[in-house]
């Protein structure tokens, strides 16, 4: 299910004015809300999530630990 997710890339919407780390981490709390996404689910490798969600993994990490 988790690789599902993560099949297509996850727009950024730089113009939107909201951080990059901040989009990303409600993303996640989203698929967790719907059900997507659950306690012991493995997500892919930090490098591939960056690059899925176009973002350095710096970005990854801060958006991660909000979690």
């Amino acid at each position: 299910m988790v690789d599902r997710l993560f099949a297509a890339s996850y727009p950024i919407v730089r113009a939107s004015g909201a951080p990059a780390h901040s989009q990303i981490e409600q993303w996640f709390i989203e698929m967790i809300t719907a059900g997507e996404l659950a306690a012991g689910d493995r997500l892919p490798r930090e490098q591939d999530l960056a690059a899925v969600f176009g973002v350095s993994r710096m970005t990854l990490r801060q958006a991660l630990s909000g979690l």
